[in-house]
Protein backbone atom coordinates (compact mmCIF):
# COMPACT_ATOMS: atom_id res chain seq x y z
CA UNK A 1 0.00 0.00 0.00
CA UNK A 2 0.91 3.43 -0.99
CA UNK A 3 -0.11 7.08 0.10
CA UNK A 4 0.98 9.64 -2.46
CA UNK A 5 0.32 13.73 -1.36
CA UNK A 6 0.77 16.37 -3.28
CA UNK A 7 2.11 18.98 -0.65
CA UNK A 8 2.02 21.84 -3.46
CA UNK A 9 2.41 22.23 -7.13
CA UNK A 10 6.03 21.07 -6.70
CA UNK A 11 5.88 18.98 -3.25
CA UNK A 12 5.29 15.29 -3.08
CA UNK A 13 5.27 13.50 0.30
CA UNK A 14 4.96 9.41 -0.35
CA UNK A 15 4.73 6.70 2.38
CA UNK A 16 4.91 3.55 1.59
CA UNK A 17 4.03 0.60 4.25
CA UNK A 18 3.61 -2.56 2.27
CA UNK A 19 5.46 -5.78 2.27
CA UNK A 20 4.77 -6.68 -1.55
CA UNK A 21 6.74 -3.43 -2.45
CA UNK A 22 8.87 -5.17 -4.32
CA UNK A 23 11.27 -5.17 -7.15
CA UNK A 24 8.99 -4.43 -9.88
CA UNK A 25 6.87 -2.17 -7.84
CA UNK A 26 9.66 -0.17 -6.81
CA UNK A 27 10.69 -0.18 -11.12
CA UNK A 28 7.07 1.13 -11.78
CA UNK A 29 7.16 3.58 -9.27
CA UNK A 30 10.62 5.24 -10.31
CA UNK A 31 9.33 5.63 -13.82
CA UNK A 32 6.24 7.76 -12.83
CA UNK A 33 8.82 9.94 -10.42
CA UNK A 34 10.80 10.42 -13.33
CA UNK A 35 7.98 11.98 -15.06
CA UNK A 36 8.11 14.93 -12.49
CA UNK A 37 11.34 16.83 -13.38
CA UNK A 38 10.11 20.23 -11.92
CA UNK A 39 9.51 19.15 -7.88
CA UNK A 40 11.22 21.50 -5.83
CA UNK A 41 10.39 19.29 -2.58
CA UNK A 42 9.87 15.47 -2.18
CA UNK A 43 9.80 13.40 1.49
CA UNK A 44 9.62 9.86 0.47
CA UNK A 45 9.50 6.96 3.22
CA UNK A 46 10.23 3.12 2.87
CA UNK A 47 10.59 2.70 6.15
CA UNK A 48 10.53 -0.92 7.59
CA UNK A 49 10.00 -2.43 3.93
CA UNK A 50 11.19 -6.09 3.85
CA UNK A 51 11.21 -6.58 0.60
CA UNK A 52 13.07 -2.95 -0.78
CA UNK A 53 16.55 -4.22 -1.56
CA UNK A 54 19.66 -2.97 -3.25
CA UNK A 55 18.31 -3.40 -6.81
CA UNK A 56 15.04 -1.74 -5.40
CA UNK A 57 17.38 1.25 -4.36
CA UNK A 58 19.49 1.32 -7.81
CA UNK A 59 15.84 1.69 -9.97
CA UNK A 60 15.14 4.69 -7.11
CA UNK A 61 18.37 6.24 -7.40
CA UNK A 62 18.18 6.41 -11.46
CA UNK A 63 15.22 8.47 -11.39
CA UNK A 64 15.99 10.65 -8.09
CA UNK A 65 19.04 11.59 -10.20
CA UNK A 66 16.60 13.22 -12.83
CA UNK A 67 14.77 15.61 -10.13
CA UNK A 68 17.26 18.43 -10.56
CA UNK A 69 15.33 20.73 -9.34
CA UNK A 70 15.03 19.09 -6.02
CA UNK A 71 15.92 21.65 -3.02
CA UNK A 72 14.46 20.00 -0.35
CA UNK A 73 15.07 16.04 0.15
CA UNK A 74 13.60 13.30 3.01
CA UNK A 75 14.79 9.98 2.61
CA UNK A 76 13.76 7.52 4.98
CA UNK A 77 15.28 3.92 4.85
CA UNK A 78 14.96 2.97 7.96
CA UNK A 79 14.79 -1.00 9.28
CA UNK A 80 15.39 -1.91 5.71
CA UNK A 81 17.32 -4.69 6.52
CA UNK A 82 18.71 -5.70 3.15
CA UNK A 83 20.74 -2.37 2.31
CA UNK A 84 24.43 -2.62 3.06
CA UNK A 85 27.51 -0.52 2.35
CA UNK A 86 27.62 -1.18 -1.33
CA UNK A 87 24.01 0.42 -1.66
CA UNK A 88 25.07 3.76 -0.69
CA UNK A 89 26.52 3.71 -3.84
CA UNK A 90 23.82 4.47 -5.95
CA UNK A 91 22.14 7.20 -3.93
CA UNK A 92 25.51 8.79 -3.61
CA UNK A 93 25.86 9.10 -7.59
CA UNK A 94 22.01 10.16 -7.31
CA UNK A 95 22.72 13.15 -4.89
CA UNK A 96 25.85 14.39 -7.00
CA UNK A 97 22.96 15.43 -9.72
CA UNK A 98 21.22 17.34 -7.04
CA UNK A 99 23.09 20.59 -6.44
CA UNK A 100 20.28 22.71 -5.68
CA UNK A 101 19.38 21.00 -2.85
CA UNK A 102 19.30 23.41 0.20
CA UNK A 103 17.60 20.49 2.72
CA UNK A 104 18.65 16.80 2.87
CA UNK A 105 17.51 14.67 5.32
CA UNK A 106 18.88 10.65 5.19
CA UNK A 107 17.39 8.08 7.54
CA UNK A 108 19.27 4.94 8.22
CA UNK A 109 18.21 3.77 11.43
CA UNK A 110 18.38 -0.13 11.93
CA UNK A 111 19.52 -1.12 8.62
CA UNK A 112 22.11 -3.44 10.79
CA UNK A 113 24.14 -4.10 7.65
CA UNK A 114 25.82 -0.69 7.21
CA UNK A 115 28.96 0.57 9.02
CA UNK A 116 31.25 3.54 8.50
CA UNK A 117 31.88 2.90 4.67
CA UNK A 118 28.32 3.51 3.78
CA UNK A 119 29.21 6.96 5.25
CA UNK A 120 32.55 7.52 3.64
CA UNK A 121 30.46 7.05 0.30
CA UNK A 122 28.35 9.82 0.32
CA UNK A 123 31.23 12.13 1.71
CA UNK A 124 31.92 13.01 -2.29
CA UNK A 125 28.20 14.12 -2.96
CA UNK A 126 27.47 15.97 0.52
CA UNK A 127 30.57 18.06 0.13
CA UNK A 128 29.62 19.20 -3.83
CA UNK A 129 25.97 20.78 -2.68
CA UNK A 130 27.12 24.19 -2.40
CA UNK A 131 23.57 25.37 -1.67
CA UNK A 132 23.16 22.81 1.40
CA UNK A 133 22.11 24.58 4.39
CA UNK A 134 19.93 21.69 6.29
CA UNK A 135 21.47 18.17 7.01
CA UNK A 136 19.69 15.87 9.00
CA UNK A 137 21.66 12.42 9.15
CA UNK A 138 20.25 9.73 11.18
CA UNK A 139 22.37 6.39 11.93
CA UNK A 140 20.41 5.65 15.09
CA UNK A 141 21.00 1.70 16.30
CA UNK A 142 23.83 1.08 13.94
CA UNK A 143 26.43 -0.53 15.78
CA UNK A 144 28.74 -1.04 13.47
CA UNK A 145 29.36 2.82 12.88
CA UNK A 146 33.27 3.73 14.63
CA UNK A 147 35.41 7.06 14.79
CA UNK A 148 35.87 6.95 10.91
CA UNK A 149 32.20 7.63 10.11
CA UNK A 150 32.16 10.85 13.09
CA UNK A 151 35.69 12.01 11.23
CA UNK A 152 34.02 11.79 7.66
CA UNK A 153 30.87 13.81 9.14
CA UNK A 154 33.22 16.49 10.67
CA UNK A 155 35.12 16.50 7.01
CA UNK A 156 31.74 16.97 5.58
CA UNK A 157 30.95 19.86 7.71
CA UNK A 158 33.60 21.56 7.36
CA UNK A 159 33.09 21.64 3.74
CA UNK A 160 29.61 22.95 3.45
CA UNK A 161 30.04 26.35 3.27
CA UNK A 162 26.36 27.12 3.45
CA UNK A 163 25.07 25.06 6.51
CA UNK A 164 22.78 26.24 9.30
CA UNK A 165 21.03 23.41 10.70
CA UNK A 166 22.89 20.44 11.73
CA UNK A 167 21.04 16.93 12.99
CA UNK A 168 23.02 13.95 13.89
CA UNK A 169 22.07 10.84 15.35
CA UNK A 170 24.44 8.31 16.12
CA UNK A 171 22.49 6.64 19.34
CA UNK A 172 23.92 3.91 20.50
CA UNK A 173 26.88 3.49 18.33
CA UNK A 174 28.90 1.71 21.11
CA UNK A 175 32.28 2.14 18.82
CA UNK A 176 32.48 5.87 18.63
CA UNK A 177 35.56 7.26 21.04
CA UNK A 178 36.07 10.34 23.45
CA UNK A 179 38.74 11.46 19.97
CA UNK A 180 36.29 11.67 17.24
CA UNK A 181 33.55 13.23 19.14
CA UNK A 182 36.20 15.87 20.38
CA UNK A 183 36.75 16.37 16.39
CA UNK A 184 33.24 16.81 15.68
CA UNK A 185 32.61 19.40 18.65
CA UNK A 186 35.70 21.15 17.04
CA UNK A 187 34.61 21.83 13.74
CA UNK A 188 31.10 22.27 15.19
CA UNK A 189 32.28 25.27 17.28
CA UNK A 190 34.61 26.78 14.64
CA UNK A 191 31.67 26.72 12.15
CA UNK A 192 30.32 29.54 11.01
CA UNK A 193 27.18 30.17 9.86
CA UNK A 194 25.42 27.20 12.02
CA UNK A 195 22.79 28.55 14.24
CA UNK A 196 20.89 25.28 15.38
CA UNK A 197 22.64 22.14 16.35
CA UNK A 198 20.93 18.72 17.23
CA UNK A 199 23.06 15.45 18.49
CA UNK A 200 22.20 12.42 20.11
CA UNK A 201 25.09 10.45 21.17
CA UNK A 202 22.82 8.51 23.96
CA UNK A 203 23.91 4.89 25.13
CA UNK A 204 27.24 6.01 23.17
CA UNK A 205 29.41 4.29 26.23
CA UNK A 206 33.09 5.02 24.92
CA UNK A 207 31.88 8.63 25.08
CA UNK A 208 32.14 9.73 28.74
CA UNK A 209 29.67 12.87 30.30
CA UNK A 210 32.52 15.28 30.70
CA UNK A 211 32.99 15.54 27.12
CA UNK A 212 29.18 15.88 26.66
CA UNK A 213 29.28 18.43 29.60
CA UNK A 214 32.85 19.95 27.49
CA UNK A 215 30.75 20.11 24.31
CA UNK A 216 27.94 21.25 25.89
CA UNK A 217 29.79 24.67 27.47
CA UNK A 218 31.81 25.42 24.66
CA UNK A 219 28.92 25.45 21.58
CA UNK A 220 26.84 27.59 24.19
CA UNK A 221 29.34 30.10 24.34
CA UNK A 222 28.84 30.81 20.63
CA UNK A 223 26.14 33.56 20.22
CA UNK A 224 25.11 32.60 16.45
CA UNK A 225 23.56 29.18 17.71
CA UNK A 226 20.35 29.37 18.62
CA UNK A 227 19.61 25.74 19.31
CA UNK A 228 21.16 23.22 20.79
CA UNK A 229 20.36 19.74 21.82
CA UNK A 230 22.81 17.00 22.72
CA UNK A 231 22.65 13.56 23.93
CA UNK A 232 18.90 11.93 24.49
CA UNK A 233 16.93 11.68 27.18
CA UNK A 234 19.43 10.85 29.96
CA UNK A 235 21.34 14.46 28.96
CA UNK A 236 19.70 17.07 27.46
CA UNK A 237 20.49 20.72 27.01
CA UNK A 238 18.20 23.40 25.03
CA UNK A 239 18.54 27.25 25.14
Amino acid sequence: MSSISEISKHSYCLLFSCEIFNDPAVESFSESLANLPLIENLQLSLRSLKKFTTKCLQSLCQSLKRLISLTKLHLDFSFCQNLDNESVIDLNQSLSHLNQLKEFKLSLEGCGQLASKAVNLLYESLTNLPFLKNLHLDFNMIQQMDDQALNTISRIVEALGQLEYVNLDFSPCPNITNLAFQQLCEVLKAKKGLHTILLNFNGCEKIDEEKLKALYHNLRANPLIKSLSVGGENYLHEF
